[in-house]
């Protein structure tokens, strides 16, 4: 964008990745993802139901931060596709990359990443 900064508001980022996410997963077939990363889950969580519900056809779900949540590991047996999610000034480059690489090992395709405020 040449350097220029916009601002937008939650929603309208989670309404434009659920439309994108939602064409692309649908012509692969699949309609269930999950999304994690180190956001406090309460934050996680708005972001699945704006997400579900912008993105007729799929399904988010928050797995949570798989580089330190057992649990989280678990829950990504029941998606393909991954979004990673991201806190600007608290998420660390070096962990979204640690992530993208488990998440990888794990066979997992990631089809977004988003970062809020």
């Amino acid at each position: 964008l040449g350097g220029r900064k916009t601002k937008t508001t939650m929603d309208a980022d989670c309404l434009l990745a659920a439309r994108n996410l939602s064409a692309a997963l649908r012509e692969r077939g699949i309609g269930v993802g999950v999304m994690t990363g180190d956001l406090s889950a309460e934050l996680a969580e708005q972001i699945a139901i704006k997400m579900n519900r912008a993105g007729p056809g799929i399904f988010f779900f928050n797995a949570g931060d798989v580089l330190n949540s057992p649990d989280a590991v678990e829950k990504l047996s029941e998606a393909t596709d991954v979004i990673v999610l991201g806190q600007n000034g608290v998420t660390k480059l070096e962990n979204v990359e640690k992530e993208i690489t488990l998440l990888k090992a794990f066979g997992k395709k990631i089809v977004g990443v988003i970062t809020v405020e």
